[in-house]
Formats: C-alpha cells, sequence, structure tokens
C-alpha cells in the first residue's frame, strides 16, 4: 500500500515540476522578446570617437583572435560611416594584402579600392 501511495506523490511531484518550469520558460521568452524590442537593433557603433574606431583598424600587429574581430567590427564600422579615407595607408596596406586570410574578401576589396583611389589622385 505504501508503495503504491510513494509513486503516486512521485508522479505529482514530476507533473508539478513539469508545470512550473514550462510556466517559468513561458516567463523568460516573454521577458527577453520584450527586452530585445527594446533594443536598437540597427546602430553601429555611433558611441565609440571616430579615433578610437581608427586606432583598432590601424594597429595591425597583433594575431589574437580576439583583436582580429575586432578589427574587422572596426572596420565594417568605418565602411558604414563613409569615413573609408580617414584610414591610414600603411594600415590599408596591410588589408588589401591579407597575407593570412584574416579579414575576408570584402574588407580586402573595399582597402584595395581606396588604395587605387588614393594612387590615381
Amino acid at each position: 500500500m505504501k508503495w503504491n501511495n510513494v509513486k503516486e506523490e512521485n508522479e505529482a511531484l514530476k507533473e508539478k515540476v513539469v508545470s512550473t518550469v514550462g510556466v517559468k520558460s513561458e516567463q523568460h521568452k516573454s521577458k527577453a522578446a520584450t527586452r530585445s524590442g527594446d533594443q536598437d537593433l540597427k546602430s553601429g557603433l555611433e558611441l565609440l570617437d571616430l579615433d578610437f574606431v581608427l586606432g583598432v583598424i590601424e594597429n595591425t600587429e597583433s594575431v589574437d583572435k580576439n583583436d582580429i574581430v575586432m578589427r574587422k567590427i572596426a572596420f565594417n564600422e568605418v565602411l558604414r560611416r563613409e569615413s573609408r579615407h580617414e584610414i591610414a595607408s600603411s594600415a590599408l596596406k596591410v588589408y588589401a594584402v591579407d597575407e593570412d586570410k584574416f579579414y575576408g574578401k570584402d574588407i580586402q576589396c573595399q582597402a584595395m579600392q581606396e588604395l587605387a583611389q588614393r594612387t590615381s589622385k
């Protein structure tokens, strides 16, 4: 007799836990949806000064994975701001040649275009 009561209590407890977890996960999902709706996901790095972003781009010595990712993000931000002409030629050369294949074709092409424009002047 006691064994059946324990099984029933376990089943009831399982159902209670599953329903509680389900409610909490639904609440978490709705909170996450509300938070993402409040954020401006289209803006870039406007808070960062152009000099800082250029400093990140022009410091091409480190081969650390995080530094490379930051340089890619910063380069794309400069392109978005249409300030490609502000990047130093020596840094553009590193991006245009891209010996280690860190930056991708889009950044490489933009760097080559800017260098070509500067050379033709």
